[in-house]
């Protein structure tokens, strides 16, 4: 945390600690902010950084305090997991005035947090949530109701708001339906940018349950756009109290209902993973630390490419590369060909080869990658990086990957229209369900990678024993990948080499060093830009840098050069690029200023005459091999015709997918700690709020609701967007409860209040989204860590759940049913496998087959990706016969696009896991169409349970 302090504008300044970090997976610096009087921030220079295990060191921040600083703000940062220590914090400079003294940190409440929005809504602006008044071009006013459910207090509260070039906005706060405050926003208007600017309100006596209602007017030209509210407690309450009658609480079911408890919640489900991430690298390095040879380390590297098929998925076989030159572009000193090869067959690569103009001599032949650019290889700054290159005597191939350039596979082929964005949000529309068959991006584009090295290193311009790799971004990190994997490659130039889905292996991303200690003893150099803000490639360079030093050879060989700019490969990055490239190939180092350059569009370096290979050529895409392998992998079931033949099927099918999954059955007689967390007394029913203790570092809120009349069923309730928040809005779990059923409704890890995304989601589950990946990047990583699928954990909460219930004692009916929802289904059925405390399982609106999710282009579900290889051994409908002879009922199954399935095609899914289930003297219910709202579902609900008694 910063306190405020003041430094005179013109001194220099200089703080410094001492700093100790153990197994932290981020890094632990200082950073020195410079503010003016109103706020803005005018400086903030950071220290160097330290990571993973180190002993103390001295970090330290310089710099003149800018003019215009009204005070300065020493912070002590950790971003990530693990544990950072500060010691001896010193801060040098020339004071000016007496220093405030540190006030305690202010509660921030942001857009979500508001109770009822009317004339308002919630939007986003360059990543910040807020709310605004959406004008339509006349005057519009809105109303925001916040509960201050702080304890009783004196606060200061301060608005933030969005200042904007043009219009006028005004605001009215009310405490209490009391008016405390006014303001006329943008009297003097920000002239260049939005800006976010506070207004503080005089300190004010806050009771407890307080309703707290910000009043706006925008006119034509604003939307009078608040991003907070916060409360900074400022004394004792000195004000008259209210009879609580007068304030009751809000009708809320939440468990945790302030910002910093709701951010520890969401902070819950990475530290757990990430617990085990640092485990993970603690045991490698042990294993490196017992490395004393250069034959050790170099069987350290064998070990792992060994298993480069954990990494990536397994790579095919070698096929024909059938290349066609298609076209050529002749200019002076260069020519550049069209050509188009196979990396598989019918799966066609676009690419553009520049050979030098004479070539009398076979020269050195550089791959060329792409980062994140929706023109691919036509991109002007990788087209200059190639022409820079065959200027200086090298041939280059710049292929377009996998989603970008010519090789878009989600469009319209009458328009052309793209329907999932180019580049990164193609990248995650395949990923996903390739990961379902144990394959992942990273690997598909190394394969493609590898194909393309054979066709630069077949070409009889090219000097196949003098191969390089550059690109940057995502294209940086596949010149690293495809350096560490094939040895062809002698020099490797990455510009900032990073992507959400390059980084992603089915070990987990946080296995990268891995796969890059391949690449020693051969010279690597990262380029970065100085302003991109970049500092985590120091660690990745530092932990190459040990391979480089156990095999004996120089660390020169492995290079880390900043140079000017950000995250991009403009000059100052292909200049860098050049120089490493001549000398290691015996050029010049000098000769690496870049000419003029005479650059093309990308639709002049067009292979295909409509810019799409599957518009032009036809041929595989990435959903056709993701379907090829799913249909290679599916078992064989066999109808039963025995009872014994089906419990043998069934008890092979369990094993299967307790290994699959990573499912565990809690150990006999365990029964989770439940600790109370409050109550709301609600129409028709009460609510005592819990928190199950599941397992270590692991805390599921939850809502126990009991009707005013008891003795209906008892019903365990699970959903992928978590148990109701609010007792004032219809839900599911709600009608069950006022129809006469106990139900406890469960947030299992990661979902509902402990979301590390606090419940956002986009408005389609096609394509990428940050909040989305955070969630999956999670799932990945937990399976890769701890070897347990995000489901299983999910399941065994709901089996700890069950557990409670049962032993309870105290809610009448000893039946339970295990409810779920969306999602929910899959984890609900996962612990009626196991558990014997749940009676039935009943679905609603669940997956029926993962088959739907791989064979179809577009898709509008979440989180049943991240299984990998789940198809081999179970599909998520046969999960219910884990649970025969107990019945199972599916309402409203899903298909990929969150469609109710038809029962034509629900037959054909479930016909084998039906004969297993009568088999085993259970039954498989399904209704595909049962209606919309909470209200329908609950009956639909309760009419399945009565039927199953």
């Amino acid at each position: 945390h910063g306190g405020d302090l003041r430094l005179k504008p013109g001194t220099a300044a200089r703080l410094s600690a001492w700093v100790r970090t153990h197994e932290l997976q981020g890094r632990a610096y200082l950073l020195l902010y410079s503010l003016d009087a109103k706020g803005e921030v005018l400086a903030q220079p950071s220290s160097q950084s330290l990571t993973g295990t180190a002993d103390w060191t001295e970090l330290q921040v310089q710099a003149t305090v800018p003019a215009g600083a009204a005070y300065v703000m020493p912070y002590l940062e950790v971003k990530g997991v693990g544990t950072a220590a500060f010691d001896d914090v010193v801060l040098t400079g020339e004071a000016t005035g007496e220093a405030p003294a540190i006030a305690a940190p202010p509660i921030v409440f942001g857009p979500e947090d508001f109770w009822r929005l009317q004339g308002y809504e919630v939007v986003s602006r360059d990543g910040r949530s807020m709310l605004q008044i959406p004008t339509g071009g006349g005057a519009a006013a809105g109303e925001a109701l916040l509960y201050v459910t702080l304890p009783s207090a004196r606060y200061t509260v301060t608005v933030e708001y969005l200042d904007e070039p043009d219009g006028a906005a005004t605001l009215e706060v009310l405490l209490n339906g009391q008016s405390v405050g006014q303001r006329a926003f943008d009297t003097t208007p920000a002239t260049d940018k939005d800006t976010v600017r506070p207004w503080t309100l005089p300190a004010l006596d806050i009771q407890r349950n307080s309703r707290l209602v910000l009043r706006g007017k925008a006119d034509a030209g604003e939307y009078c756009r608040i991003v907070s509210v916060s409360f900074r407690p400022a004394g004792g309450f000195r004000g008259t109290l209210l009879p609580a009658e007068q304030l009751p609480p809000p009708p809320s079911l939440r468990v945790w209902q302030l910002p910093p408890e709701r951010s520890a919640a969401r902070a819950m489900l990475s530290a757990f993973v990430y617990r085990g991430v640092a485990a993970a690298n603690a045991r490698r390095e042990e294993r490196l630390a017992a490395l004393q040879t250069p034959a050790q380390w170099r069987a350290y590297q064998d070990g792992i490419r060994a298993r480069l098929a954990d990494f990536f998925g397994p790579f095919p076989e070698k096929t024909p590369l059938n290349p066609k030159t298609v076209g050529t572009i002749h200019a002076e000193g260069y020519a550049i060909e069209k050509v188009i090869f196979q990396s598989r067959p019918r799966y066609y690569v676009t690419a553009n080869f520049y050979r030098p103009v004479p070539c009398l001599r076979p020269v050195p032949g550089i791959a060329l990658f792409c980062g994140h650019a929706a023109e691919g290889k036509g991109y002007h700054l990788y087209h200059e990086t190639a022409l820079g290159l065959v200027l200086k005597g090298y041939a280059v191939l710049a292929m377009d990957p996998h989603g970008q350039g010519e090789r878009s596979e989600y469009f319209d082929p009458e328009t052309l229209a793209h329907l999932v964005p180019l580049t990164v949000a193609q990248h995650h529309q395949f990923g996903r369900p390739a990961y379902l068959v144990g394959q992942t991006l990273s690997g598909h584009r190394t394969w493609d990678a590898i194909r393309a090295v054979d066709y630069l290193a077949s070409r009889p311009e090219v000097d196949p024993q003098r191969l390089g790799a550059t690109g940057n971004s995502g294209g940086g990190q596949m010149a690293l990948l495809i350096t560490a994997v094939d040895e062809r490659i002698q020099v490797c130039a990455a510009g900032h080499p990073g992507g959400s889905q390059e980084n992603t292996y089915l070990v987990g991303g946080y296995r990268d060093p891995d796969l890059l200690c391949l690449i020693a003893p051969r010279p690597c150099r990262f380029i970065v830009g100085k302003d991109s803000g970049e500092v985590g490639h120091e660690s990745r360079m530092k932990d190459m840098r040990r391979f480089y030093r156990g095999l004996g050879v120089a660390e020169d060989r492995c290079d880390l050069a900043w140079v000017d700019g950000v995250h991009n490969m403009e000059r100052p990055k292909r200049v860098a690029a050049y120089a490493w490239f001549n000398r290691w190939f015996g050029k010049p180092e000098a000769g690496a200023d870049e000419p003029p350059l005479h650059v093309l569009t990308a639709q002049e370096l067009w292979c295909t005459d409509s810019g799409f290979t599957l518009k032009s050529l036809g041929g595989e895409s990435g959903v056709s091999l993701n379907t090829a392998r799913l249909h290679a992998m599916l078992p064989t079931r066999k109808q039963p015709t025995s009872a014994a033949e089906a419990e043998a099927q069934v008890t092979a099918l369990r094993q299967a997918v307790a290994q699959r999954a990573g499912a565990r059955l809690l150990p006999d007689g365990a029964v989770p700690a439940a600790q109370p967390a409050g109550t709301f007394d609600g129409e028709g029913f009460t609510a005592e709020m819990l928190v199950l203790s599941t397992e270590e570092g692991v805390r599921c809120p939850a809502a126990l609701l009991r009707p005013a009349q008891p003795g209906g069923p008892l019903v365990l309730h699970v959903s992928d967007r978590g148990k109701p928040t609010r007792a004032d809005q219809p839900s599911l779990p709600l009608e069950l409860c006022r129809a006469g059923a106990t139900v406890l409704s469960l947030d299992v890890r990661g979902v509902g209040e402990t979301d590390p995304r606090d419940g956002r989601f986009a408005a389609t589950a096609n394509g990428y989204d940050a909040d989305n990946w955070a969630r999956d990047s999670l799932a990945i990583t937990a399976w890769a860590a701890l070897r347990r699928t995000m489901a299983a954990m999910r399941a065994e909460d709901v089996a700890a759940a069950a557990r409670y219930l049962h032993a309870r004692g105290d809610l009448g009916s000893t039946e339970l049913t295990a409810l779920g929802e969306g999602e929910g289904g899959l984890w609900a059925l996962l612990a009626a496998a196991g558990e014997p405390q749940i009676g039935r399982a009943v679905t609603l609106g669940t997956l029926a087959s993962y088959r739907t999710l791989i064979e179809n282009p577009y898709y509008e579900l979440r989180g049943y990706f991240w299984i990998p290889e789940a198809p081999r051994d179970f599909d998520v409908v046969e999960l219910s016969a884990l649970a025969a002879p107990r019945p199972v009922a599916w309402l409203q199954p899903v298909d990929q696009m969150a469609c109710p399935l038809r029962t034509e095609a629900w037959g054909k899914l479930a016909a084998w896991t039906a004969s297993a289930c009568r088999a085993r003297g259970g039954r498989l219910d399904m209704q595909s169409q049962i209606g919309d709202g909470p209200a329908v579902q609950a009956a639909a609900v309760l009419a399945e349970i009565t039927r199953a008694r």
